[in-house]
């Protein structure tokens, strides 16, 4: 009846609102499944040959952060799936897109200081 009033059909849950997983658990790994993809996608455009280490770091700080930042706004993130994100920031902070174990010259706590 409500449906037929206001002139909109009915839906199921879960489903996606501005990109936001409505009616999924958020504490399984498949509802930030999408989040994940979004990020390496983006780190996978930019790459390293273009990218010095300075703009590796504000692409981290600036661009890689946001996408969590959104997510958070609406769910509350386990530590596992902040484990995964950390973990992709920081291969490709010091790694870029190369799958070869890198050294890490900086401690990760320093490089998440605000300046």
């Amino acid at each position: 009846m409500a449906a037929m009033f206001l002139n909109c059909r009915i839906g199921v849950a879960p489903f996606k609102y501005l990109g936001l997983p409505v009616g999924d658990n958020p504490r399984l790994m498949a509802t930030w499944k999408p989040m994940l993809d979004i990020i390496r996608r983006r780190v996978g455009s930019w790459g390293n040959k273009y990218l010095s280490f300075g703009g590796r770091i504000v692409m981290v700080n600036a661009v890689l952060n946001a996408i969590p930042i959104f997510y958070l706004s609406f769910l509350k993130m386990s530590v596992k799936v902040w484990r995964e994100v950390v973990k992709i920031q920081r291969k490709f902070l010091w790694g870029g897109l190369s799958n070869r174990t890198k050294i890490s010259w900086v401690k990760w706590d320093d490089v998440c200081k605000p300046k």
